[in-house]
C-alpha cells in the first residue's frame, strides 16, 4: 500500500522537519566523536576480539544500531531519488533497525537488573521470558500495517511528472493505527526494570557502599525519565491518523 503526497519543496512543515533532523544528526555526531575514547578503552579491556564480554557486545550493538536507525531514517527523508518501486523495497529498513535498537536497549536494562539482583536465577528466568514477550509485541505492533509515503517535488506553477523520484518515509495506515502500542509496551518494560533494580539496590544498600547505590539509582532514574519522555512523544504522534504527522517528528 502506498501513499503519495505532493509537497512543495521548502514549505514550512518540511523545512522545520528538516531542521530538526539536521540538528539531531549534528548532536549524534558530536556525541559519537567525544565518546570514541570510551569505546577504545572498552575494546582494550577485552581479552580478544573473539572473546568479548556480554557488556562489550551490548555496548557495540546499541551504539551502532542507533547510528543505523538515524542514517537510514534520514536517508529516506533527504534523498530525492526514490521511485515507488525503490521506496517499496526500502521503507521497512528504518523501522526494522528501530525495533532492533529497542530490543538491544531492553536487553541492556534486563542484564543490568539481573546483575543488580545478584544474578538470581528465578529473576533471570522471569526477565528473559518478559524480554522475549516484550520484543515480540514491539516488533509486531511497530511493523503491522506499515506503509510508505513518497514526497514528490512540485514546481511553482507546473506539476512535475507524478512518477518522478522523491523522498521515502514510512508510517502506519488504517482507521486504528497500532504502532503507538509499541511505545506503551516499551514503557511498561522500562518501568518494570527500574522498579526491580531499585528494590534490590535498596535491599542491598547495607552491604555495599551507599554512594555506589545512590549513583546506580540516580543513573537508572535519569535513563528511565529520558526514555519515557521520548516514548510518550512518539506514542502521541503515532496515535494520529495523519501519516504526515506520524513521520514528522518521530524518534
Amino acid at each position: 500500500m502506498v501513499t503519495i503526497i505532493d509537497a512543495v519543496l521548502g514549505d514550512d512543515a518540511s523545512r522545520a522537519e528538516g531542521y530538526i533532523r539536521v540538528a539531531s544528526m549534528a548532536f549524534a555526531f558530536y556525541d559519537y566523536i567525544i565518546t570514541l575514547p570510551i569505546e577504545y578503552r572498552v575494546y582494550r579491556s577485552q581479552r580478544s576480539f573473539f572473546r568479548m564480554s556480554l557488556a562489550c557486545i551490548l555496548f557495540i550493538l546499541i551504539r551502532y544500531t542507533s547510528i543505523l536507525v538515524m542514517v537510514t531514517s534520514n536517508y529516506g527523508f533527504f534523498a530525492t531519488s526514490f521511485t515507488e518501486e525503490s521506496c517499496r523495497r526500502f521503507y521497512f529498513v528504518p523501522p526494522i533497525f528501530k525495533d532492533l535498537q529497542a530490543s538491544v536497549s531492553q536487553a541492556i536494562l534486563g542484564v543490568r537488573t539481573f546483575n543488580i539482583a545478584g544474578r538470581n536465577k528465578q529473576l533471570g528466568l522471569f526477565l528473559l521470558v518478559y524480554f522475549c514477550i516484550t520484543v515480540a509485541l514491539e516488533w509486531f505492533f511497530d511493523l503491522y500495517r506499515r506503509t510508505y509515503l513518497i514526497y514528490f517535488l512540485l514546481t511553482n506553477s507546473m506539476c512535475s511528472n507524478p512518477l518522478s523520484p522523491g523522498s521515502c518515509v514510512s508510517g502506519v495506515s488504517g482507521a486504528h493505527p497500532l504502532t503507538w502500542v509499541f511505545y506503551l509496551v516499551a514503557m511498561i518494560y522500562d518501568l518494570m526494570a527500574l522498579v526491580l533494580s531499585t528494590i534490590h539496590l535498596v535491599r542491598y544498600k547495607t552491604y555495599i557502599q551507599f554512594s555506589a547505590v545512590h549513583s546506580m539509582m540516580y543513573d537508572g532514574l535519569i535513563f528511565f525519565v529520558v526514555l519515557t519522555a521520548v516514548n510518550i512523544l512518539n506514542l502521541i504522534l503515532y496515535r494520529q491518523l495523519d501519516l504526515t504527522t506520524q513521520v514528522s517528528i518521530s524518534f
